[in-house]
């Protein structure tokens, strides 16, 4: 059966291609990390071969994990964990600024605020809050999709943005590999990947576009959900 890439299709709502959607959550994930751009690049290979492996990816991904997270805590020893931070949401207010959800004038407003901030935990809070206005607009945004797989792939981008939010490292990646097996056309793979962290690939693509239209209903009259709520609605009171 061929396969059909979504890669090229042209995103109604963000006026991008989805191969740009996924290489910005590429560039987040990934940015300071040179073993899971790597990691990436082999996957994406494997994928064009048709060699992937699900099991040995999920393995692999596994022991990524253990030896990134030692390297960006000593990144963080050798840098300053304040700069890192600051760099990381400096490329976030940049992303969120050419997808619209910030305007250049409070870019600028922030940049400036940001050079007196050096509390990690409210760095930190700032980028998790940056990951979940992405991760928002892309659950909305694939939610009016009428291409499946685009569909698919950027609500398991939106998850996960969430889920490197939440310190998930693994849903992170294997929810970033499955919406790349999506928009190469090989759903198969992405089934497999969220099966191994316990996840259904439909039944959550579904949920997501459920909290979207509950979501949009509420406005209708008057009622908006914070973000905090949605995420509650998926993750439970563990978020």
């Amino acid at each position: 059966m061929p396969q059909v890439s979504a890669l090229d299709v042209n995103i109604a709502g963000l006026n991008r291609r989805l191969s740009d959607v996924i290489d910005t959550v590429r560039n987040l994930i990934a940015h300071h990390s040179e073993g899971l751009n790597r990691f990436i690049e082999n996957f994406e290979r494997e994928l064009a071969n048709g060699t992937v492996n699900v099991d040995d990816y999920c393995n692999n991904a596994k022991d990524l994990i253990g030896d990134e997270i030692q390297n960006l805590n000593n990144l963080a020893q050798v840098e300053g964990k304040g700069q890192v931070l600051k760099g990381t949401l400096l490329t976030l207010m940049e992303v969120l600024r050419r997808y619209g959800l910030l305007k250049p004038e409070e870019v600028e407003e922030l940049e400036a605020e940001l050079e007196n901030v050096n509390d990690v935990n409210e760095l930190l809070t700032a980028i998790n809050g940056a990951y979940g206005m992405l991760a928002s607009l892309l659950h909305r945004v694939a939610c009016e999709q009428e291409d499946t797989n685009v569909r698919y792939s950027l609500v398991l981008l939106a998850e996960s943005l969430i889920n490197s939010s939440l310190g998930a490292s693994l849903p992170a990646i294997a929810y970033f590999l499955a919406s790349l097996a999506i928009a190469h056309g090989r759903k198969d793979i992405a089934t497999g990947l969220t099966k191994k962290i316990g996840d259904d690939l439909e039944q959550m693509v579904s949920f997501s576009c459920g909290v979207v239209k509950a979501a949009k209903f509420l406005e209708g009259r008057g009622i908006y959900l914070s973000g905090e709520d949605t995420l509650i609605a998926r993750y439970g009171n563990n978020y």
